[in-house]
């Protein structure tokens, strides 16, 4: 409560941060073209998305802060760059203090950094920055959040631009994406949606809150919440085209919430809950149980070998799933998910990131302390992401095979309050007030939707990305298909 009281304080210091991160941008290019406005600039501000093949509308704008010197007609237009330029024309009524808007003209040709100068007859401005990105139109990213003080929660698909797609009443965790249809569940149902319409094609209330949920072959599987038929948590197997049960195991583990995604394998799911449990995917049998381990986050399944994340003393550790034996453990705690990558597991371990070998368990390396490490790591492009729960610095990224420190970067409004999901080249990230894009090689900040938008919300978390050229969907943690 404490972390979301100091957002809500500070909510107008970020708005100001926010309103000059692109001014800061000092250009290496461009030119300027004259202009008969009598009037000098004192400051800009870049507004809008730029992709490149799209053109520019009217939220492409760059807002110019003027000192009218007398009234007049004025003409300001910035010479084309990239096949595109700002213009704005019309009459100073009076003089002194004027906001005035040059609007983007035309299409962005090229996927590049632009520098923009602007000039009026008293003065030159060049140190508008614009980072010209591509394939955000195509894009589709899930995301959930709300207000705990108005209680008004909501699951909702925007586009990379920022355009909303659809919203829907409720609070999800997780999501899973198949065959055009993003299936979740929040505290009104389980859902199956279209992605692109969100339009329903059903709707199970009995299952409202299983929150951790995995697709396999038009089955879902589900723990994680409290059912209308059951006291505790059980795991339950659902048709994935109807939203029926198919059957339904109870761990009679009373006061126990899962807290990861099931995993699924060739014969076998498994699951968490006060231990680990291995099911027969198609009967709900139990073939063995381990009630030793206890996991944080979604267990990772690699073949036989199941890696897990326990905290609070428990280590990590690997476990053969035909037996339920263990076949490693280190002495780490760590947190959240952890992440299979190139023979290697990563995962946060309070103040630090730890790369283990994933066939012995032994520390390849670990980072420096991270105040507010938080979260599950992310791995992608040979890059290990990882995020904090405080702080202006949200994003912070290591070499995956060395270690070695690359990039860091803030978010463009409030705390990170989500996991982060890379995709396609991009890194997304959702905190308290929006939902940022992060190029995934240098760390740019190139797409968000915040406060004063259709996906206003004080608390965001982002579920899942998806493609719909490619159909590839991208999760913060492996959603545990096999």
């Amino acid at each position: 409560m404490k972390k979301h009281i100091l957002q809500a304080t500070i909510a107008a210091l970020l708005v100001a941060q926010f309103s000059c991160h692109h001014e800061n941008i000092i250009p290496s290019n461009g030119s300027s073209q004259a202009s008969n406005a009598n009037a000098a600039i004192y400051s800009g501000q870049l507004n809008g998305i730029y992709e490149r093949g799209v053109a520019l509308d009217s939220n492409n704008y760059i807002l110019l802060n003027l000192n009218v010197q007398a009234a007049g007609s004025y003409e300001i237009t910035t010479s084309l760059q990239n096949g595109y330029k700002f213009t704005a024309a019309g009459k100073f009524t009076t003089a002194g203090p004027v906001q005035l808007k040059l609007h983007g003209v035309v299409t962005p040709v090229s996927e590049q950094m632009d520098s923009i100068k602007i000039a009026t007859s008293l003065s030159h401005y060049n140190k508008i920055g614009i980072q010209v990105v591509s394939n955000l139109s195509n894009k589709i990213i899930i995301a959930s959040g709300g207000n705990e003080f108005t209680n008004v929660w909501n699951t909702m698909a925007i586009t990379g631009r920022g355009k909303l797609l659809w919203k829907i009443p409720g609070n999800a965790d997780k999501a899973t994406i198949n065959n055009g249809m993003v299936y979740f569940s929040d505290n009104h149902s389980l859902k199956a949606v279209n992605i692109t319409t969100g339009d329903s094609l059903w709707s199970n209330p009995a299952l409202k809150g299983m929150y951790n949920l995995t697709y396999s072959n038009q089955v879902l599987y589900l723990t994680g919440g409290f059912t209308s038929s059951y006291s505790y948590s059980i795991f339950q197997a659902v048709d994935a085209a109807t939203g029926k049960v198919l059957w339904s195991y109870n761990p009679n583990q009373p006061g126990y919430v899962s807290m990861g995604a099931p995993v699924v394998g060739s014969s076998l799911v498994i699951y968490q809950q006060a231990g680990m449990y291995a099911l027969d995917k198609t009967t709900g049998s139990l073939v063995w149980s381990n009630t030793t381990n206890f996991v944080n986050g979604t267990p990772v399944l690699n073949g036989n070998i199941l890696y897990l994340t326990g905290g609070y003393a428990q280590g990590t550790s690997a476990i053969d799933i035909t037996t339920g034996n263990v076949i490693w453990k280190n002495s780490i705690d760590t947190y959240e998910s952890a992440v299979l990558d190139n023979g290697k597991l990563y995962a946060n371990a309070m103040n630090n990131v730890y790369c283990f070998d994933a066939s012995t368990g032994k520390t390849i390396w670990s980072s420096a302390s991270i105040s507010d490490l938080a979260k599950s790591p992310m791995v992608s492009n040979g890059k290990v992401f990882v995020t904090t729960d405080f702080g202006f610095t949200s994003v912070y990224t290591f070499d995956a095979n060395t270690g070695s420190p690359l990039w860091t970067n803030g978010s463009s409004f409030g705390f990170p309050d989500s996991e982060l999901v890379a995709h396609e080249g991009m890194l997304y990230l959702g905190t308290g007030g929006s939902v940022d894009g992060y190029y995934l090689n240098n760390g740019k900040l190139v797409t968000y939707a915040t406060f004063g938008t259709a996906m206003q919300m004080d608390y965001q978390a982002i579920l899942a990305a998806y493609d719909t050229d490619s159909k590839l969907a991208s999760y913060p943690t492996p959603n545990g298909e096999q």
